[in-house]
């Protein structure tokens, strides 16, 4: 099959091959699940404009294996890397402080966040303490938003595709 090129994809055309093998990273809008990113794969293109996927971690609700859901292509993006040459894994986490604005692994998904509370020495230290954006249970009545104490495996830079390349959302 060729490759499909949308028209625009968070600001930016790129080529999703439709095949099992591509990763990306893709947002629903049904309550309860949106305002997030899920790992998939391309399983096709069914028309102009969406794409047909396979999410990684989300379950059919008949229980018959993983979610397939035909998404539009705004709502679709490649997988993020671990780093750029502008943006150092490292030199990411260790710049951070109260406020950076990150994306936080929790319930299968990466949630838009903001880091609240960084331990003032991180030798020895793997955590840090983040508000998720978007959580409707549980949810703090002062901020609006939940809390959780997390890795830093499981916090990366608040990614955002635009114009064919990825750059970091800052606070």
């Amino acid at each position: 099959m060729e490759p499909f090129k949308p028209a625009s994809s968070r600001g930016g055309p790129w080529c999703v091959r439709a095949s099992t093998t591509r990763a990306l990273e893709a947002q629903l809008h049904e309550e309860g699940l949106e305002n997030r990113w899920y790992t998939a794969k391309v399983l096709g293109v069914p028309a102009d404009g969406v794409v047909k996927v396979r999410f990684d971690e989300l379950l059919a609700e008949e229980g018959a294996g993983k979610l397939v859901q035909v998404v539009p292509v705004a709502d679709v993006r490649p997988e993020p890397p671990d780093e750029t040459e502008e943006v150092l894994k490292a030199a990411w986490l260790e710049a951070l402080h109260d406020g950076t604005l990150c994306e936080a692994y929790k319930d299968d998904a990466w949630w838009p966040s903001i880091v609240r509370k960084v331990p003032s020495s991180r030798r020895g230290q793997a955590t840090v303490f983040v508000d998720f954006q978007g959580f409707e249970s549980d949810v703090n009545n002062e901020t609006g938003w939940r809390n959780a104490t997390l890795s830093l495996a499981e916090i990366r830079p608040r990614w955002v595709w635009a114009t064919g390349r990825w750059a970091v959302e800052h606070d």
